[in-house]
Order: structure tokens, then sequence, then C-alpha cells
């Protein structure tokens, strides 16, 4: 909801957020709910978006994680990710529907 991306198919955001399935060899995850509870196990996507569709990750709650950052000079760095739920896909159909009504309601006041 902070605009962040804690998963993307996209092959040219190779490394942006989570994996799609946890592994041996993904990085460590850690989720706090709002409550201050916490876990830290190797998850991806799919466990995280499964809680939350099954009302188990409540909103407030982050999904937080460490990345090696080498895209700035002077070399790599340890960086850590949040993620704050609830996670929205995007949906750029649904959003020109609202904007395209606002504009013919719009339309009908001036004529």
């Amino acid at each position: 909801m902070n605009g962040r991306i804690i998963f993307t198919n996209s092959k040219g955001l190779v490394g942006v957020g989570l994996p799609r399935n946890g592994s041996r060899t993904s990085k460590k995850v850690t989720i706090t709910t709002p409550d201050g509870k916490s876990k830290t196990e190797k998850l991806g996507w799919s466990v995280i978006h499964q809680m939350q569709e099954a009302g188990t990750l409540p909103a407030g709650s982050t999904v937080t994680t460490t990345v090696l950052d080498d895209t700035q000079p002077g070399g790599s760095q340890t960086r850590t990710c949040s993620y704050t739920a609830p996670f929205a896909l995007a949906s750029r159909e649904a959003d020109y529907k609202i904007a395209w009504a606002f504009f013919e309601a719009d339309k009908e006041k001036t004529a």
C-alpha cells in the first residue's frame, strides 16, 4: 500500500520484491503483525498472498527482508526492504473505467 513492489513476474525487474515461492536458498522474511508478534521464515509471495486471502495476515502487518544492493557507486550494501499489508494488485482497466466515468459526469455538468 506504500507503493513498493512486493512481487512481480516481470523479466525486466529481476531481483525486485520476493520470489514467487520460498526455497532453501531464499532469503528469510520476517512477518510482523500490528500486535507486535513476528515470525521469520523462508517464504515466497505465494504463501504471503495465501495468508492475506485467508485473513491471517492483518492489515498493517509488515513483511521485511534484506537485499544486497549493488546499484550504487561505492560497492554493495545490505538494505532492509519492508512491505506493508494489505497488498493490492493494480488494475489499469478498473482505473480507466473510474476515470472515464468521472470525465463523462463532468462533461454532462458543463454541457
